[in-house]
């Protein structure tokens, strides 16, 4: 459906380069990475607001690279939603027609339907709720009837209380109509809650691309393991052409050479218990701290000199009598080690 290629954008203080990646026609597709990493760059680019130094981008296999934005099927919708505040609710939602002739399938006034805000239809935008305003900032996006839905990080400005109900709308409206959409997120939940695939950005580059559960599992490298959450990152000792972790002989699947090589996990996949645990990387250690996070509790485990943190529910911590300073085994299961090179 949307096919990028070997993209490079230049600005005054910031370039985007060696971009590549497609996205299939109904996809939900998320892009993820910290500020300044040209997120919102990216999906400019796409919307046709800035033109590409170098590369391709294939739209439904028309080259769309220098289509201007308002002959692109393609609608963009920012996180403060950028609403005309002196055109009614209906206005705003109809401005869109005046560049593009709606085109078959859901009519403006059945989309307000499927929305639900046909009651807002005579009111201002600085009459409503954050979560009616991202709702007709969609209907305005979707009223010309788009190929491709670019979202930047629609949910970041709405109360939490507010963000699961519009994320479900949004997947609601992938799903139900057959809408491609990119979304710009730095929120981890959403990844996992709408996201089929996931590109990181770094610095302007690709860091990389996959399921979340490859990328959060299986980062490509130490820096996309630190974004993503991957709290245990430790370093392997190499003694006489084998690596150990914390005394513990690891057997890489692959042949990595001399270097400084990590092993990290995710902390959520950690085990604490006041029992030996049969795993094949396992240790004594002791509680150094037990923080609750809301829900979770964040424990540290000293291991000689080394901290392995694990997340525990409220459950576990009560099941194991977990306390600061008790003597406790920490480990976890060879499925859950990810080696890295630095």
């Amino acid at each position: 459906m949307l096919e990028v290629s070997n993209l490079e954008v230049r600005l005054s203080s910031f370039t985007l380069r060696e971009i590549s990646f497609t996205v299939g026609k109904g996809e939900f597709f998320l892009i993820l990475g910290p500020s300044g990493a040209g997120k919102t760059v990216l999906l400019e680019t796409l919307a046709g607001i800035y033109y590409p130094r170098q590369g391709k981008i294939l739209l439904e296999e028309k080259d769309i690279t220098f289509v201007p934005p308002e002959k692109r099927p393609i609608s963009i919708v920012y996180q403060d939603y950028a609403l005309f505040p002196h055109l009614t609710v209906e206005e705003n939602i109809r401005y869109a027609l005046h560049f593009r002739q709606q085109k078959a399938g859901l009519s403006w006034r059945k989309l307000v339907d499927f929305l639900g805000i046909g009651h807002l239809l005579p009111r201002y935008p600085d009459t409503l709720s954050g979560g009616e305003k991202q709702r007709v900032a969609l209907a305005r996006a979707l009223a010309a009837s788009p190929r491709l839905l670019l979202l930047d990080e629609p949910l970041s400005a709405l109360d939490p209380s507010l963000r699961g109900e519009v994320g479900r709308e949004l997947k609601r409206l992938n799903r139900e109509l057959g809408l491609t959409v990119i979304m710009v997120t730095h929120d981890f939940s959403e990844v996992f809650s709408y996201g089929e695939r996931v590109a990181v950005l770094f610095g302007g580059r690709l860091a990389q691309l996959g399921t979340p559960g490859e990328v959060f599992r299986r980062p490509a490298s130490l820096e996309v393991a630190k974004f993503v959450g991957m709290e245990n990152l430790i370093p392997l000792e190499r003694e006489e052409g084998s690596w150990f972790l914390l005394g513990r002989h690891v057997n890489p699947a692959q042949n990595y050479p001399e270097g400084k090589l990590f092993a990290g996990v995710r902390p959520e996949d950690v085990r604490v218990s006041r029992l030996p645990l049969s795993l094949p990387y396992s240790w004594e250690g002791e509680v150094e701290s037990l923080v609750n996070t809301g829900g979770i509790f964040k424990v540290e485990v000293k291991v000689g000199a080394t901290r392995l943190t694990a997340y525990l529910t409220g459950h576990q911590i009560m099941e194991e009598g977990l306390r600061v300073g008790e003597r406790v085994y920490v480990g976890f299961a060879a499925e859950y080690l990810c080696l890295l090179k630095a």
